[in-house]
């Protein structure tokens, strides 16, 4: 029906209550919302308006290696 369905498709096939999941801030409302609903915790990573909200690996990287119950990672376009 919409993506919101397959988003939530994925999380409760890769998250598990405890775990955690990378979104993108800012992002989609929808986003934290989803992962909570699996028993995760979202922990948002950082787009920069002076980047234009476009990725910073070093940035990504770092919540990743701060994230160490990470189990996926929303990636925004």
């Amino acid at each position: 029906v919409g993506t919101q369905e397959g988003l939530f498709d994925v999380c409760q096939a890769y998250l598990d209550p405890g775990d955690q999941a990378l979104i993108p801030d800012p992002g989609f409302p929808g986003y934290a919302g989803v992962v909570r609903l699996t028993g995760a915790e979202p922990v948002p990573y950082a787009l920069a308006a002076h980047d234009r909200f476009r990725l910073d690996a070093d940035a990504f990287e770092r919540a990743l290696a701060a994230s160490p119950r990470a189990r996926l990672a929303l990636i925004a376009h």
